[in-house]
């Protein structure tokens, strides 16, 4: 059976657990996926067109819901509950339209806004890996933190555990082992606002709104990378191009103290949008693209890349690979498509 990848919630609206093999999505069949959500439609927005998918092959598909969406209404009469008792039933219709099971929605049942408390004195986090076809308990790791701001921390220790109790190689656990406080942030706050603006970026796509969570997330810790990368980036979006530039250089100053991902991101966007050198961002994103297949950022911006390098033939290959691992960014890959080929669509 593949593994099963652990990632902390917090750091992205979704995380598909998917077999450890590079298979492609589209041959997928008779395989185990668990989806990991914080709220009810996030995995809908963010993966609802990968979930449809997997079932439609024979899948068997997962989803962990942490919250139950209980509060943003702007109702005034609208209680907590009646909105999660509503909420529930949104998610439960829209994933039996793409083909999940109602028993295969794990609803976890914390209030929205409360995953970073615990009732105890301290606060606990548990990872465990169960078998989805069974339910049978795999492997099990519980570490206590000293407080909210040691969580993440003592979260790292924990998946790094789990992996290797499930039987990835040590090589791997090596290469990919960057703790959570090196990878982003060690504030849990900071980590909460930079998670709110990535979904107000990716979701919602309102630029203008993601900015002052960026911005709280680096009051809250100075040395954010991606906090810079994704604001500039936010700004570069809004076409504000000086303040784009000096946030992705603020971030590419502090780019040793990150994952290899998120190093990625960072030196791609830092020749694409600030030096102008085509050709060093162009390396950066096929390699980032070789070394994690399923990111859809390195085909979108490489279809930009080749076609300001005359490329053609590139760009429409980069837009079509976009597409397959992201169907909806049709609207933005036909404005780069039909010029370029006006019969393909």
């Amino acid at each position: 059976m593949g593994r099963l990848a652990l990632v902390p919630l917090a750091l992205m609206a979704v995380a598909l657990a998917l077999p450890a093999e590079d298979d492609r999505l589209e041959e997928m069949r008779g395989k185990t996926v668990l989806v990991f959500t914080p709220h009810p439609d996030d995995d809908l927005f963010g993966a609802g067109g990968t979930i449809a998918l997997l079932n439609r092959k024979g899948n068997k598909v997962y989803v962990a819901l942490y919250t139950n969406d209980d509060k943003g209404s702007y109702d005034p009469e609208m209680t907590s509950q009646h909105l999660a008792h509503i909420r529930k039933a949104e998610e439960e219709a829209a994933e039996a339209l793409l083909g999940t099971l109602k028993e295969n929605l794990l609803w976890m049942g914390y209030d929205d806004g409360m995953l970073e408390y615990a009732p105890q004195p301290k606060l606990v986090e548990e990872a465990t890996a169960v078998n989805c076809r069974n339910g049978d308990l795999l492997a099990e790791e519980q570490v206590t933190a000293n407080g909210k701001e040691q969580v993440l921390k003592a979260l790292g220790e924990s998946a790094t555990k789990m992996r290797q109790r499930l039987g990835e190689s040590l090589a791997s656990v090596e290469k990919f082992d960057a703790p959570p406080e090196n990878v982003t942030t060690p504030s849990l706050e900071a980590l909460q606002a930079y998670s709110l603006g990535c979904r107000a970026t990716t979701v919602k796509t309102d630029y203008a709104a993601a900015i002052p969570f960026f911005q709280r997330a680096l009051s809250l810790d100075p040395n954010f990378a991606m906090a810079y990368a994704r604001l500039g980036q936010n700004y570069n979006n809004l076409g504000e191009t000086a303040q784009a530039a000096e946030n992705a250089r603020k971030a590419y100053e502090l780019r040793e103290r990150v994952s290899e991902r998120e190093k990625f991101y960072i030196e791609s966007h830092y020749e694409h949008f600030v030096t102008g050198d085509l050709e060093a961002a162009r390396k950066i994103y096929e390699l980032w693209a070789q070394t994690y297949p399923r990111d859809l950022v390195p085909p979108v911006n490489l279809s930009l890349i080749y076609a300001e390098l005359g490329e053609n033939d590139k760009c429409l290959a980069a837009c079509q690979e976009a597409l397959k691992l992201d169907p909806g960014t049709c609207g933005i890959m036909a404005g780069r498509i039909v010029p370029l080929h006006p019969a393909t669509l």
